[in-house]
């Protein structure tokens, strides 16, 4: 080959790639790390994220239900189902792991209402007033709202980049910092 040289490919920095923990509803998670967390199916119910960007400690909460009230069987059983446990339980599980309150950045996605009832259900509405006032009370701080509507939404908690993807299908995500 007379002079012919191949080409130099500048290999683009590649992105780790960062295993997702999935949070079903009722449930919670937390982490020290490069975590993400997934919620899938999220229309009423309420996801809340919170994380400490000094620590990397992060977690996500998914409930369904304002208040422990209506089951207290249930909600001995399965804390995280209802709003007023569940958001308890992920400050004090951050709290205990390092994450001081002060120092949290929280999210809260979630809370759609359901259309073509009779009598209209504000289910989604009551979850994430719940959660933000729970939230207010500990002076957290809140980061970043996306409730209400009548959208089913997949919640993306990506503590390292400091944001949370919200997608709906047949939309293009909406990344809220």
């Amino acid at each position: 080959m007379s002079g012919l040289r191949s080409p130099k490919w500048k290999q683009a920095a590649a992105k780790p790639v960062v295993a997702a923990r999935s949070v079903a509803v009722g449930h919670l998670r937390a982490a020290r790390g490069p975590f993400e967390f997934l919620a899938e199916g999220v229309a009423t119910s309420v996801v809340v994220c919170g994380h400490d960007p000094r620590t990397h400690i992060s977690g996500m909460v998914h409930f369904m239900l304002p208040s422990s009230r209506v089951d207290p069987v249930l909600a001995d059983e399965q804390a995280c189902l209802f709003g007023d446990l569940a958001v308890t339980t992920l400050l004090q599980n951050l709290e205990s792991m390092g994450a001081p309150l002060r120092r949290l950045e929280v999210w809260v996605v979630g809370g759609a209402g359901i259309l073509n009832l009779p009598v209209p259900l504000d289910i989604g509405h009551k979850n994430a007033e719940v959660a933000q006032a729970l939230l207010r009370r500990a002076n957290v701080e809140i980061k970043s709202v996306e409730v209400g509507g009548f959208l089913t939404r997949a919640v993306r908690f990506k503590p390292a980049e400091g944001c949370v993807e919200v997608t709906v299908v047949g939309r293009e995500p909406l990344v809220l910092s």
